[in-house]
């Protein structure tokens, strides 16, 4: 169900009767190369000018989108429409603007099947198309916005915007979307929210508050680990060639400063729920890309904004922060993907072993009991008013293992069922973050320190942690 903020939107398809595929103008549906953007033109898409020069924004969409396909002739779409959405996405990518709009209504369609029918064979072949949908999407953005502000209708720009709010309402859809097209599309809604000519749009104001609505839908359904990293990327200075020219009273580095400051807001909204979401992310990632920003900075450029109070500095430093707060020493384990030992020192490595000391008074206990506990000097006979217990843990144990000879078997296995856990894929992260938050290190099995591919997790991670116990009191 579309957020009650597009209710305007879906009158006004109600009202075109859009929203589905229907029959469209056979016109509309010749080949691009021929007639361009004339077909806008004389069906009157283009109904008045704005006065001064419009400044169309470069498109830095991904290049590599299905670009064998504009060395092919163009397919030509039947008189009643594109019939499928590979047509149809054609059409979105090498049509005109009016042409992309019946391109959508397909597309619009295939979301609102699938999501009728989730478990459906529907939804699994749209998940595989979710990423080259939204990249489609996100490279006509720019072109849809740029054709309305030579005058024409903001009619596609509302379409592109309500069909990019549709595919990430879809959690399963969002999370699909690679990181460099989630880079591409986040880039491209940010300069949009700051371009100064859009509340001077048709329908200028109601398309703000759709690019905010769409950020907000990308931010809680799209893969957390590349949103992380896409936006800490996204914290260093734009290429000027990403901008439009600057007003006369506005510099690039102004333009910049307003950018980051939105990139910044954006990360405090993913900041606030990593305590219920530490573990969908892949630490060893977003620490990566805060190693990569601190590097690229230098430490004289960290001091210099530093005492600037720089936004975008401070935002990382809070994103490490955070981690540290709810993984404690734990997070070096992350590491992986850091050079910890290049000289000088990753720069990370020092911010980490300066906040542990604050973090460690807020971090998790579980955390705090594997990352900063030795194994306690305490042995059985030591705790008073356990005789009984002391007897029979001696009797039915420890006599076993002492005098293995007397006795055929300290347990009979057979008698249990076999569990075990087939380790592959994603789940070696899983049972990394599970063990530490479960298992306290002086006694955790080998496998859950590293947990190996193809292998398999059974009882005799136990048994270890049995025998770290008994001789711990022994």
């Amino acid at each position: 169900m579309l957020d009650d903020r597009f209710k305007w939107k879906v009158r006004e398809m109600e009202k075109w009767k859009e929203g589905k595929p229907s029959e469209a103008r056979a016109a509309l549906r010749i080949s691009v190369r021929e007639i361009g953007l004339d077909v806008a033109e004389q069906s009157g898409e283009v109904t008045r000018s704005v006065s001064g020069p419009v400044l169309p924004r470069k498109n830095y969409g991904n290049a590599d989108i299905h670009v064998e396909r504009q060395l092919m002739p163009r397919v030509l779409a039947g008189t009643n429409g594109p019939t499928d959405l590979n047509e149809a996405l054609d059409i979105i990518s090498f049509g005109s603007p009016k042409q992309s709009v019946e391109g959508m209504k397909v597309v619009c369609h295939e979301l609102t099947q699938a999501t009728n029918d989730p478990e459906g064979s529907a939804m699994d072949e749209l998940i595989k198309d979710a990423d080259r949908l939204v990249s489609c999407f996100a490279n006509k953005v720019a072109k849809t916005f740029d054709f309305s502000l030579t005058g024409a209708s903001s009619r596609s720009c509302k379409y592109v915007l309500n069909t990019l709010m549709q595919t990430f309402q879809n959690k399963r859809l969002a999370y699909a979307v690679k990181e460099s097209t989630l880079d591409s599309l986040i880039t491209e809604l940010l300069l949009w929210l700051l371009d100064e000519r859009v509340p001077h749009m048709d329908d200028g104001s109601q398309l703000l508050k759709a690019l905010n609505v769409l950020m907000l839908k990308i931010l809680d359904n799209a893969d957390r680990t590349s949103s992380f990293v896409v936006l800490i990327n996204l914290l260093r200075p734009l290429d000027p060639s990403r901008w439009p020219s600057p007003a006369s009273n506005e510099t690039f580095a102004v333009r910049n400063q307003k950018f980051s400051d939105l990139v910044v807001k954006c990360l405090i909204k993913l900041t606030k729920v990593l305590q219920s979401t530490i573990y969908e992310v892949d630490l060893d990632r977003i620490l990566q890309s805060i190693h990569l920003y601190l590097q690229d900075l230098g430490m004289e450029e960290i001091r210099r904004r530093a005492g600037a109070d720089d936004k975008p500095l401070r935002m990382v430093k809070t994103v490490l922060h955070e981690l540290l707060k709810l993984r404690g020493a734990a997070i070096k384990g992350h590491l992986s993907m850091v050079l910890i030992d290049m000289k000088p020192q990753p720069i990370i490595l020092a911010y980490i072993d300066l906040n542990l000391e604050k973090a460690i008074k807020t971090v998790q206990p579980a955390t705090r009991r594997e990352g900063f506990s030795a194994i306690p000097n305490v042995k059985l006979e030591d705790v008073g008013g356990l005789d009984l217990i002391r007897k029979e843990l001696d009797r039915f144990i420890i006599r076993h293992f002492k005098y293995h000879e007397k006795f055929k078997c300290v347990c009979d296995w057979d008698d249990h069922e076999n569990k075990f856990i087939e380790v592959e894929g994603i789940m070696r992260r899983q049972i990394k973050e599970w063990a530490s938050e479960h298992c306290s290190a002086p006694f955790r099995a080998p496998e859950l320190w590293d947990c190996p591919s193809n292998a398999d997790i059974d009882e005799r991670a136990d048994i270890w942690s049995l025998g770290c116990t008994l001789y711990a009191i022994m």
